[in-house]
């Protein structure tokens, strides 16, 4: 059976509203006490910008900012799970987050499978 190739860029347009939906649901108490000072506020903070910032990257023709915001995904998560990994959700979060980071470095704006460039 062949895979459906039309609905790759609407799922990974999913896959972007869903990161940044998912990061303001479980951290949205958080998000906004704007506490600058701590570490655990910073990487929150950073994480749910970053994936707006993988949304708006979607949008423009260039896939730098999709990248950027992919790799700086990634360096969040990580530095997220190796501090913040004492609890389920937080190594849940981290986990996604490094894994849509690697995803999005590995894809960044292209509308197209793998088998379809070839």
């Amino acid at each position: 059976m062949k895979p459906i190739v039309g609905i790759f860029p609407f799922s990974k347009w999913i896959t972007r509203l869903f990161l940044a939906f998912l990061f303001y649901i479980v951290y949205k108490d958080q998000l906004f006490t704007w506490q600058f000072n701590d570490i655990h506020y910073l990487i929150i903070f950073g994480l749910s910008i970053f994936s707006i910032l993988l949304i708006l990257g979607g949008l423009v023709r260039n896939s730098t900012l999709t990248i950027i915001s992919a790799i700086l995904l990634l360096i969040f998560g990580i530095i997220f799970l190796i501090l913040e990994s004492k609890d389920q959700i937080s190594f849940i979060m981290s986990t996604i987050s490094i894994v849509w980071g690697l995803l999005f470095i590995s894809m960044g704006n292209r509308s197209t499978n793998m088998q379809k460039s070839r």
